[in-house]
């Protein structure tokens, strides 16, 4: 183990012969901005105060130096863990213990691993970080699941939207801390003060500290009736307004529902059907090894076509879980920059048909013939499904059900879009989520610069113009003023944090009310051009284009239709 720890003068000359005798390297200098990194800071007991350690190292908050320690895994460290052993007995050193870490900054913990089915939890819903305190983490943990309850469990509509979006949010923000929540009334005021932990917060949050419990969980998870939403709102297709008239008939669970089809006493439209069919697989996790195996199997075929097309992996895949609901791929080819071929993707999918991996189409696109995606094998003969709404525009967007190259009879699902080489970033950021962080993106953008942040692009809110050109998701960040985060750290609201001086978007006037949430939802949308200044500096590599009056006709089309897009892949 490469330990590092930093040099000093005086008195530190003793501690710095003590632990090269164990082994330790020890740093002459320190730099935030410049590597290497010490893997531990040493820290004397009698430093009462955090942000006098934080300030002599460099940083301006103790909150950027919390997430500098999260990002490059150090521990902060007391003299105890180096005179650990006596003088003639000096073993090599361990990680330290608790007792050990200074004001509990550190050890850092790795999240824990294991095999998901259909009937449990994922525990990559868990934050993507390692550096999460033990009890923040189990506590962020418990809020995602109330937050995933009352999406897929709703009796109340938009209320339930509301409180599944507000414990999403806190689940993100307890991975944020730079303390560890601990069941003390001095820790519990300070995190009472923190903006977003309300009193109906506070009390989940002291329930769950004193029980282990989190007893408004279990309350839901034992309602007949939420139960009941659930397992209608599982059929792909069933949104929470079917659902509630499904339960309302009568229906509590999928094994109802397939009989009553089967017997021709149940009418479903021809997507929901699929979700029938396919129910129990379309739940299931695939892990990265079967994602992989489908990938490659679409970029095969496709490249069969286009050699030079860049095929991609997106969504839970590429933020590194190792549980993925579906397949997401985003094609791009750098020959064509402003529009794809309009008939190029749904001839592709109809090849895929033809070799015998798509099992159903969800969606209808241009280039598909009409009766393979009529065909539904398996149907009852005496069904006859309503027919969907036909997409008859070009579209880049195709949705299906793919047979499993893995698992034989598994059906998974897939999404896959061709895009534009100028809009790859943009895709790329939107397709690669997770949904809240998107949404604080679109925020940002939106609140701080008066800009519209979509899939296609970053445009002027009032002129419709868009203001950057770029194929990089770093000069996405850069141009907003916003830290980078690597795919697997866009894990939450939080996560989205200004370069400056790190303030983050949930900081953003606002953003916690319900108002706020209707608007990131799409709901009630502030339609007024207000926002920050646009005379700021641009970056080297932005170039500025013509008005949207100027622009293709199929530009200013997306402007138009993606405008109230929000980022909220999940």
């Amino acid at each position: 183990m490469n330990k590092t720890l930093l040099n000093g003068s005086g008195p530190i000359q003793g501690l710095k012969h003590h632990v090269q005798q164990r082994g330790a390297e020890v740093l002459s200098s320190f730099d935030k901005n410049i590597p290497p990194w010490p893997t531990h800071f040493v820290v004397s007991e009698q430093v009462q105060e955090p942000l006098s350690i934080a300030q002599a190292l460099g940083f301006d908050s103790l909150e950027e130096m919390s997430s500098f320690l999260y990002d490059h895994s150090i521990v902060c460290a007391t003299r105890r863990w180096v005179h650990r052993g006596d003088r003639l007995d000096k073993p090599p050193l361990e990680e330290p213990t608790m007792m050990e870490t200074y004001l509990g900054i550190g050890p850092k913990r790795k999240c824990k691993r294991h095999r998901t089915n259909k009937n449990e939890e994922s525990n990559d819903s868990q934050s993507s970080r390692s550096n999460v305190y033990k009890t923040n983490q189990s506590l962020s943990e418990a809020f995602r699941t109330l937050s995933k309850r009352h999406q897929e469990m709703p009796l109340n509509g938009e209320l339930d939207a509301w409180k599944s979006y507000s414990f999403q949010i806190t689940a993100g923000r307890l991975l944020h801390l730079g303390f560890e929540i601990r069941d003390s009334p001095e820790v519990l005021r300070h995190l009472a003060s923190i903006n977003g932990f309300g009193s109906s917060t506070m009390d989940i949050i002291t329930d769950y500290l004193r029980t282990q419990q989190c007893s408004r969980l279990r309350n839901l998870e034992s309602d007949p009736d939420r139960v009941a939403m659930k397992n209608m709102m599982n059929i792909w297709g069933v949104g929470r307004v079917r659902a509630k008239e499904l339960v309302d008939a009568g229906f509590k669970r999928i094994n109802e529902v397939r009989q009553a089809v089967e017997l021709g006493n149940l009418q479903l439209e021809r997507n929901q059907y699929i979700g029938v069919l396919c129910y129990d697989d379309l739940l299931e996790k695939m892990d990265r090894t079967e994602v992989e195996s489908i990938g490659k199997i679409i970029s095969n075929i496709f490249k069969m076509s286009y050699p030079e097309a860049e095929v991609c992996v997106m969504g839970s895949y590429r933020r590194g879980k190792h549980a993925c609901g579906d397949v997401d791929i985003l094609i791009t080819h750098e020959d064509y920059n402003h529009t794809v071929p309009p008939k190029a993707l749904g001839q592709f999918i109809d090849e895929l048909r033809q070799q015998g991996h798509i099992a159903y189409h969800l969606t209808f696109i241009s280039g598909m013939k009409h009766e393979l995606y009529e065909t539904i094998p398996d149907a009852p003969s005496h069904w006859s499904p309503q027919r969907d709404k036909r997409d008859k525009s070009s579209s880049s967007s195709y949705m299906g059900v793919f047979k499993s190259p893995c698992m034989t009879g598994k059906k998974r699902r897939v999404d896959i879009k061709f895009y534009p080489w100028r809009e790859k970033a943009f895709a790329s950021l939107y397709f690669t989520g997770n949904g809240y962080f998107n949404r604080s993106m679109r925020l940002w953008a939106t609140r701080k610069f008066n800009y519209t942040l979509n899939d296609h692009g970053v445009f002027d809110r009032g002129s419709l113009v868009r203001v950057l050109d770029t194929t990089s998701e770093k000069e996405i960040f850069e141009f907003l003023d916003i830290s980078w985060r690597e795919p697997k750290e866009r894990d939450s609201f939080d996560a989205v944090k200004g370069k400056k001086n790190g303030e983050s978007a949930a900081q953003l006037e606002g953003f916690s009310s319900f108002t706020s949430f209707r608007e990131l939802s799409g709901k009630g949308r502030n339609t007024t051009s207000g926002g920050a200044p646009l005379d700021r500096p641009i970056p080297a590599s932005t170039r500025f284009l013509v008005p949207h009056n100027k622009i293709p006709r199929d530009d200013v089309m997306h402007n138009q239709l993606y405008d109230s897009k929000a980022l909220t892949k999940n």
